[in-house]
């Protein structure tokens, strides 16, 4: 992912880097909070690398994880044994709904996926579908809205993201991103507060800038489809 960072930023980013650095050597005390802050090396005493870090994985850490019991049932079962704390944090990612769209798989399969002009189907990072003269069109679909919703501009931002660089992997060169936005009331009134009101225009600007941050630095066009829509 490529960040832009403003002049006066790297700035402010240095400075604070030297002093944390400072601190760091002048008290001899590092930590894993600290050595990340100031990007030192994390310094460990051999009571610390030998302590114990096993974290027994129990039904109720599963569910912490966002995995069903039937599923932590299948985890065992594909291991043979009990997960490790990695291993449930690496099924419960890859089996999550923004991975594995447990909920919307059973509609998605229900759309055609095959046909004479069809290149590549699922299976890969985009489709492609034969559209004459020797060319062919890629194309990606990918929902954002957790992230989104939970910090608009970034969750946004990777989302598009994530769309261009399938395009790419597959050959292509991307030329449009159109999205289909939808948002909650962004207007108080008929039962909705001002809070609410405002925590929606909140999640609709963030998105917005997003989207189009992304796509303006690789030079793709940006179309919404609809900025927003009154969802009573």
């Amino acid at each position: 992912m490529a960040w832009s960072f403003s002049g006066q930023w790297w700035k402010r980013w240095s400075a604070r880097r030297r002093q944390l650095l400072e601190t760091c050597r002048e008290t001899g005390e590092f930590s894993a909070w600290g050595a990340a802050r100031c990007c030192a090396p994390l310094s460990l005493d051999a009571k610390m690398a030998t302590a114990p870090t096993e974290i027994k994985v129990t039904p109720e850490i599963a569910a912490e994880h966002g995995l069903t019991a039937q599923e932590f049932a299948r985890v065992k079962e594909i291991l043979g044994r009990e997960p490790n704390i990695t291993e449930l944090g690496i099924f419960s990612v890859m089996w999550s709904e923004h991975c594995s769209y447990k909920s919307s798989k059973v509609h998605l399969k229900r759309l055609p996926t095959r046909g004479k002009l069809v290149v590549q189907g699922p299976g890969e990072n985009a489709g492609v579908v034969d559209i004459g003269d020797g060319l062919v069109a890629a194309f990606k679909i990918e929902s954002h809205n957790h992230p989104s919703y939970v910090e608009p501009f970034q969750g946004a931002t990777t989302g598009v993201g994530g769309i261009l660089r399938d395009i790419f992997t597959m050959g292509a060169r991307p030329v449009a991103v159109l999205d289909s936005l939808r948002f909650g009331p962004i207007t108080a009134g008929n039962g909705v507060s001002e809070k609410e009101a405002a925590k929606n225009r909140r999640i609709l600007d963030g998105v917005i800038r997003g989207v189009a941050h992304y796509g303006k630095r690789k030079t793709i066009s940006f179309w919404p489809r609809r900025r927003a829509s009154e969802i009573p």
